[in-house]
């Protein structure tokens, strides 16, 4: 076998590298062209991508307080459009309801003389309430009647109540309240009471009538004019509450019913509001 010089296969070897870096360069040149241009308008679109981006992210910012600006423009025109129909509704009574704070302000101007030996906060009232409020988890008549018989120490019930009604509202706990003892001679009978309350009811929540359409009707609001429709009504507008604490002062006071066959005018309050007790929040 003839050997070949080495001379002559450093030579081929040598030609051999140079045809195989020619092929290289041709693939990637094939390369460079083939992706160079897709990968430049890539990067082309994701530079304007970000811009875009930054662009949207300024009119989101820049939109944001608008949006809440119109979001509580809709709840100021619901808020309004409710507070109109209750206008509405409650105007249909005449001036049979007054003003749930204007009430609230006229009994802090009292001045109670009440000896602290009978004020609420040393003459026991408090444990009966723990009491009570123990056994309203188990019970369906959460109803705390207070009464007093000494020596017609009357005041330090309504003051109790009217305390009742602060601590409530402090803890943001929906209440309303009728006192029974009223200015000037003034007297109320059952269902008065009632509207009274209904009337509380709306002032404080008055987005309510637009839930419920069929219970806020103007029509249903004139046929209210007996104890029992009017009662009806009100057990209609506690149903649509979460919770409510009803605070009423003085129902001793109540004015005696027309029919001369109901000897108590407190009997068809009372036994109705036994009735209405299981909607009433235990505090």
């Amino acid at each position: 076998m003839e050997r070949i010089p080495a001379r002559h296969l450093y030579l081929a070897f040598q030609e051999f590298c140079f045809s195989l870096r020619e092929i290289f360069d041709k693939g990637l040149a094939e390369l460079y062209v083939h992706t160079a241009d897709p990968l430049r308008r890539l990067t082309k679109y994701y530079a304007q991508g970000i811009v875009d981006l930054s662009h949207l992210s300024k009119q989101l910012e820049g939109s944001g307080p608008k949006l809440r600006l119109h979001s509580e423009q809709q709840e100021n025109s619901r808020l309004a459009q409710a507070q109109h129909l209750v206008s509405d509704l409650i105007d249909v009574w005449d001036d049979e309801v007054g003003d749930l704070e204007h009430e609230l302000q006229l009994w802090d101007t009292l001045r109670f003389s009440t000896e602290l030996r009978y004020h609420w906060s040393h003459n026991g009232i408090l444990y009966s309430l723990l009491d009570w409020r123990r056994l309203c988890d188990n019970s369906q008549n959460p109803i705390f009647w207070i009464c007093s018989e000494s020596n017609g120490r009357r005041s330090l019930m309504t003051e109790f109540s009217i305390n009742l009604v602060r601590v409530c509202q402090s803890q943001g706990q929906f209440v309303t309240f009728a006192f029974w003892d009223r200015p000037y001679g003034v007297e109320w009978t059952p269902t008065q009471l009632l509207k009274q309350l209904v009337a509380h009811i709306l002032n404080q929540e008055p987005n309510i009538v637009i839930s419920g359409p069929s219970v806020f009707d103007l029509r249903r609001f004139r046929n209210a004019t007996s104890f029992d429709s009017a009662f009806r009504l009100l057990q209609s507008i506690i149903a649509m509450l979460d919770s409510i604490v009803l605070v009423i002062d003085r129902i001793d006071l109540c004015t005696p019913h027309p029919d001369p066959a109901i000897t108590s005018s407190r009997q068809p309050l009372c036994t109705h509001y036994l009735c209405l007790s299981g909607r009433i929040r235990r505090v």
